[in-house]
């Protein structure tokens, strides 16, 4: 029984740690919904043959995927060889991707291209069908202090996070 005892008292004492390393909220969801935003906007850029923004939106914190219309001047004899492969090849819609930032996350920097963009009511990072992707930088901070930084590796378009408190 002492044993027991002495066992719940300790699964009692890590019940909160393990509880918030299983929850996801916070820096650790709005983290999460950045990269995997990165990646399916990437990943749909390749496969879609078109450029892809990953759209972040100042006034809700909404974050999503649009498509941009290829807008290159094409030769005709392009343009009838791609109509063919594509009516034949086109598979379904892309799947669409959207999130919302948590409310207790603030944004301290967000810079595409170098440029700041805080005060910007929505910031669109451009991902290219080659697999590259526009200069991309964010600073997220937490209620609890937690500070992590995303950002894009232009030449493979990437997202890495880096914990920086």
């Amino acid at each position: 029984m002492v044993a027991i005892g002495i066992m719940a008292v300790v699964l009692a004492m890590g019940m909160p740690a393990i509880y918030k390393s299983l929850r996801q909220e916070g820096i650790r969801k709005a983290c999460a919904d950045l990269l995997e935003g990165c990646v399916q906007a990437r990943a749909q850029a390749i496969l879609q043959g078109v450029a892809a923004d990953f759209v972040i939106r100042a006034e809700d914190g909404t974050l999503s995927i649009q498509m941009v219309p290829d807008s290159r001047p094409r030769s005709m004899n392009e343009l009838t060889v791609n109509l063919r492969d594509n009516t034949e090849a086109r598979g379904p819609a892309a799947p669409s991707f959207s999130a919302r930032l948590p409310e207790n996350v603030a944004v301290e920097l967000l810079d595409i291209n170098f440029v700041d963009h805080m005060d910007a009511g929505e910031a669109r990072v451009r991902f290219h069908p080659n697999g590259t992707s526009d200069e991309f930088t964010i600073v997220l901070r937490s209620e609890d202090g937690e500070v992590r930084k995303i950002s894009l590796e232009v030449v493979t378009g990437i997202a890495t996070m880096d914990v920086m408190q």
